[in-house]
């Protein structure tokens, strides 16, 4: 049995007795932040243009920056729900933000409150509201009706933690400004010479290219950069008021995003912009990952790694390192052994298109939004089984903005991904919605946000 192992049974046993206090080689708390819709290429510590994230970047500096994770469905609620269950939105029959996960899925929250954990979650858009099932294990969930700036969810969770004694925590906070429509304060925008307003005039699949001329597009591209440099700010506010509190040292803190955006690059072939959602290419899928060790944990404390990993592998990595052991359902698996300097063998990252809604399927808005679509991601290549276009296939290291389809050139990578696809289709059952109706209230706060939902029976 290895060191780590060993330590893992020990933590276990101590959980189980009702001894443990902190320290002894494990985290003794957890602080996840989620910045929705953020593309890990828009963040400064990924080598973006701009100074968007000096907070997150301070974080990865002196922590653990993965440069290759990836999200398994460009979709909110589907997304986080893969976060926090380690299993994919097709095996959760969670395939959009209108459809409940499940009341028999084995959550995170679930998990450590069943360890004496105290958990509460501040959320801050309606595609994550407690009615549509993310709320499972949560003692505490907060949530606006329909949306609300991260500044009032960042002090709505500090309040929270001066409350806390001296007992664990699993404190989950959910930014929603990179989302469109994009409102930073003035102050963020006047860094990146946004226009005021609501940016971009137009999203999602455009009536008319001429809809977003090149200095529309410039505006809302900036305007995008200052929501992330806001979101940076309230990540930066959580640390401080951690520090503040003295919890900082005991807590593993952890950054990411439920998945990315589409900005201007697909104006042009496919006339959609500024959403995200309906294509699965790396900047929706590629997200940023960082991660602060509490010094209890015998581990280095900063590190940078490039091996993909997914979603579904922050359970039971926190799980790890928390003491505790992952017990199925799981499908992720524990990237200890890279915090640690170890390898962990390389494995492809699947990802799907939300499933389309009745009248998607009946009256496409886009001749490119039919069927399905789905994509596997290697070491080496980003290949996407489109359903209304032809294949694509771009060389993940080589052209990581994705502007070359070599498709056509490589028929035999493409051949070996589509297997790759196939087989994992043929082992991964698609499991039937929940069936439980939604609030017709929440339905009605996902369209003004701009979502499509199936209505009353998902």
């Amino acid at each position: 049995m290895s060191h780590r192992a060993a330590l893992l049974c020990g933590l276990a046993a101590l959980l189980a007795s009702g001894c443990f206090e902190g320290g002894g080689g494990a985290a003794k708390n957890l602080l996840l932040i989620s910045l929705d819709t953020t593309r890990a290429d828009h963040l400064s510590l990924y080598g973006y243009e701009h100074v968007t994230s000096p907070r997150i970047d301070a974080v990865a500096a002196a922590g653990h920056r993965f440069d290759a994770a990836y999200s398994v469905m460009p979709s909110t609620l589907p997304a986080h729900a893969a976060m926090f269950t380690s299993l994919h939105p097709r095996e959760l029959g969670v395939r959009g933000n209108g459809m409940p996960v499940p009341s028999t899925a084995y959550t995170l929250a679930e998990r450590l409150v069943e360890q004496g954990f105290a958990t509460a979650a501040f959320v801050s858009a309606v595609p994550l509201h407690a009615r549509l099932g993310l709320d499972q294990g949560f003692q505490h969930y907060d949530e606006p009706p329909v949306k609300r700036p991260g500044n009032e969810t960042r002090t709505r969770a500090l309040d929270w933690l001066r409350r806390q004694g001296e007992g664990r925590f699993f404190l989950f906070v959910h930014l929603y400004d990179p989302h469109t429509w994009y409102e930073a304060p003035e102050s963020a925008r006047t860094r990146f010479g946004a226009p005021g307003g609501r940016q971009p005039p137009a999203r999602d699949f455009l009536r008319d290219a001429s809809d977003l001329s090149p200095a529309m597009r410039k505006d809302a591209i900036a305007a995008y950069d200052a929501e992330i440099h806001f979101a940076d700010a309230q990540v930066g506010a959580l640390l401080d008021g951690l520090e503040a509190l003295g919890l900082r040292e005991d807590t593993l803190v952890v950054v990411t995003s439920d998945h990315g955006e589409t900005l201007d690059e697909l104006i042009d072939p496919y006339g959609y912009a500024f959403d995200h959602g309906e294509f699965l290419h790396g900047r929706e899928l590629r997200i940023p990952l960082v991660m602060s060790l509490p010094p209890a944990l015998d581990l280095p404390a900063s590190g940078v790694h490039d091996t993909l990993v997914s979603l579904l592998d922050l359970m039971p990595t926190f799980l790890e390192l928390l003491g505790l052991p992952c017990t199925a359902p799981c499908l992720g698996r524990s990237l200890v052994p890279l915090l640690d300097g170890e390898g962990i063998s390389p494995q492809p990252v699947y990802a799907e298109r939300r499933r389309l809604t009745e009248e998607e399927r009946r009256a496409p808005p886009s001749p490119w939004l039919q069927g399905d679509e789905m994509s596997v991601t290697s070491e080496d290549w980003h290949f996407v089984e489109a359903g209304g276009r032809p294949p694509e296939l771009f060389d993940r290291l080589g052209d990581p903005q994705e502007t070359r389809n070599l498709a056509a050139a490589r028929p035999e990578v493409v051949a070996r991904m589509q297997r790759l696809i196939d087989a994992w289709r043929a082992s991964h059952a698609l499991a039937e919605a929940s069936g439980v109706p939604v609030d017709p209230e929440v339905l009605e706060a996902l369209r003004s946000l701009g979502y499509a939902t199936e209505g009353d029976a998902p």
